[in-house]
């Protein structure tokens, strides 16, 4: 006849009893087929039947007796009272997440090694692995398809930046060095050697922090136009008129002494990597005719990219 669930198995119970002999030391025997409790077997000892849990115990094929029994030749025997049950497999796709008690399955309960990272989801989320209310993690993590770096801890992101229209995330964040170049709007200079140029800039969303320092040591001629910064590491977002970002600049040795007393300050060029500067009380640029041959510019330029 047509039934539900598992195949139905038919169980038979064979009658067995299995003899020991004591020594007086032994409390442990193996017996012939395993068996869940005590109350499956029943175990005499010289003729004298034991109390099921006080007397003896059993696990498995194991039945321990509290007392070493006495020395003798098949002193002990243990008869079977009932068939052994049979443990039945639930078949396969039948249980499901209903089927699994809420807080059922511990840690403890998972072998080490059972699940792999195949058998998790690649990304959080609906329906993904879920993460603890306050994830703490040890090592790095990558987002945005950034492979998480070997070393630190951290937040690794990807090269080109995986832009998000949210205002409230975080998509970008890089570190890292430039190479700032002295040049000027008309024709360039020329001859320059240099004591030191170098510059460095960290990247956290949408705004850049670049610092940079230049010192000539040598300038056969200054050029002509005025005296600008290219080589940024980003370029600055689309603006317009009187919303340049601007920042304090440190300069020397310019054939202009007014220039440093005046003050100077720079701005970002739109939609460039180029910086201008200006003397900071009269809006003036600063002549490529300026430049000497131990003029030095330095400056932390905070600025908006697109």
């Amino acid at each position: 006849m047509s039934y539900i669930g598992n195949t139905a198995t038919q169980q038979a119970f064979t009658p067995a009893v299995d003899f020991f002999n004591g020594n007086g030391s032994t409390t442990a025997f193996t017996l012939s087929r395993p068996v869940a409790s005590v109350a499956q077997v029943q175990a005499v000892i010289s003729n004298v039947p034991q109390k099921p849990g006080d007397a003896f115990t059993v696990s498995g094929n194991t039945i321990t007796f509290t007392s070493a029994p006495p020395s003798g030749t098949q002193n002990i025997y243990v008869y079977y009272t009932s068939p052994i049950t049979q443990v039945i497999a639930p078949g396969q796709g039948t249980v499901g997440t209903a089927q699994i008690q809420e807080g059922a399955v511990i840690t403890a309960d998972i072998a080490n090694g059972a699940v792999t990272t195949a058998k998790l989801s690649s990304t959080t989320g609906t329906g993904a692995v879920a993460l603890a209310s306050l994830p703490s993690f040890t090592t790095t993590i990558g987002v945005g398809g950034a492979t998480a770096s070997a070393s630190g801890s951290g937040v690794s992101f990807p090269a080109t930046q995986s832009a998000s229209g949210d205002a409230n995330t975080l998509d970008d964040y890089e570190e890292g060095i430039w190479t700032p170049v002295l040049t000027t709007t008309g024709t360039a200079p020329s001859g320059l050697g240099y004591i030191f140029r170098s510059g460095r800039y960290t990247k956290i969303g949408n705004r850049v922090i670049a610092a940079f320092g230049i010192k000539l040591n040598a300038l056969s001629s200054g050029g002509s136009g005025e005296i600008t910064i290219t080589g940024l590491p980003f370029t600055s977002f689309s603006f317009g008129p009187w919303q340049e970002n601007v920042f304090a600049v440190k300069g020397n040795s310019f054939t202009n002494a007014t220039t440093i007393t005046n003050g100077l300050i720079g701005y970002v060029a739109s939609s460039a990597t180029q910086v201008y500067f200006r003397t900071g009380n009269a809006d003036l640029a600063i002549a490529a005719s300026e430049l000497t041959s131990n003029t030095g510019i330095g400056a932390v330029i905070v600025y908006e990219v697109a």
